[in-house]
C-alpha cells in the first residue's frame, strides 16, 4: 500500500493519450494531474507510492515542486514494460517473468485490446514458475472467462538457465494448452517473425516471459513498424 489513508491517496484517473492519468490526491482540488507514460494498472500503484514520497518531502520542506515531480513522472521511459510497437499486427513487448507480472500484463491487455485475439511469443528461464505464468496470461477480468490466446510460440532462451522451446511446450501441454496451438522456434526473432506473418492485422502479438530477450524482440518488432504508425489502441 501507499502508507496513506485511502481518502488521501492519489486516485486512479482515466487513460490519457500516452498512459494513465493520476490526479494527485489533495492536489486534485487545484486541478493538478500528471500523465504517466507507462501502461498498466500496476504502474499506477507505483505512481501512488512516488506521489506519497513527494508529498512527504514537500511537507518537510524539501524543494520538490509540483513541476519537478510532474516532469520526472512524464519523462519516465522503461523499454520492454508493456511497450507497444506500432507494427501490423501490433506487438506488445513485456518483461513479465513471474505469475504476478503475467497477471498485470493480462489485465493491461484486457483494457487495451478487449476484443483482440492474442498470439503469445514466450521464452523463460528454467527456474521460473512457468505453469503459473501460463495460467496468469490466460486470465481475464470477465467472470468465468478466458483470454483469447490463439497461439503460443516458444523459443529457446540462450544460457545455462534458459528453458528450451521443447521444455516450454511440455509444460504448456501439462498445463492444459492444446498442442495444436503451439509452435517451436530456435530464437526469439524467428518466433516473433513467424507469428507476425500469420497473425491477422486486428490481432495482437505479445512477447513476454523473460527480460533477457527484450532487446532482440524489440529490434525484430521495430523492423515491422508501419508508416504512418498505428495508434496504441484501436479507434
Amino acid at each position: 500500500g501507499s502508507g496513506l489513508p485511502a481518502s488521501t491517496r492519489p486516485p486512479i484517473g482515466p487513460i490519457g493519450p500516452i498512459g494513465p492519468i493520476c490526479h494527485m490526491g489533495p492536489m486534485a482540488s487545484q486541478g493538478l494531474a500528471v500523465t504517466l507514460p507507462l501502461l498498466g494498472g500496476h504502474q499506477l500503484e507505483n505512481l501512488r507510492t512516488a506521489a506519497t514520497a513527494w508529498e512527504v518531502l514537500r511537507r518537510r520542506g524539501w524543494p520538490a515542486s509540483w513541476e519537478d515531480f510532474a516532469a520526472g513522472v512524464e519523462g519516465v521511459r522503461w523499454p520492454g514494460r508493456i511497450e507497444i510497437v506500432p507494427s501490423r499486427p501490433r506487438v506488445v513487448v513485456d518483461g513479465a517473468h513471474c505469475p504476478l507480472s503475467g497477471r498485470a500484463l493480462a489485465q493491461a491487455l484486457d483494457e487495451l485490446y478487449p476484443a483482440a485475439g492474442r498470439h503469445i511469443v514466450f521464452g523463460a528461464q528454467r527456474d521460473k514458475n512457468i505453469p503459473e505464468i501460463f495460467g496468469a496470461l490466460m486470465e481475464t477480468r470477465e467472470e468465468g472467462g478466458t483470454a483469447r490466446v490463439l497461439s503460443w510460440a516458444f523459443y529457446t532462451v540462450p544460457g545455462g538457465r534458459g528453458a528450451t522451446a521443447d521444455e516450454l511446450a511440455e509444460k504448456a501441454v501439462a498445463t492444459g494448452i492444446c498442442s495444436d496451438r503451439i509452435t517451436l522456434h530456435p530464437t526469439a526473432t524467428e518466433a516473433l517473425d513467424a507469428v507476425c506473418r500469420r497473425a491477422a492485422p486486428e490481432e495482437v502479438v505479445v512477447s513476454c516471459g523473460t527480460l533477457y530477450s527484450i532487446g532482440e524482440v524489440l529490434d525484430a518488432a521495430r523492423r515491422r513498424i508501419v508508416d504512418p504508425p498505428l495508434p496504441i489502441s484501436p479507434a
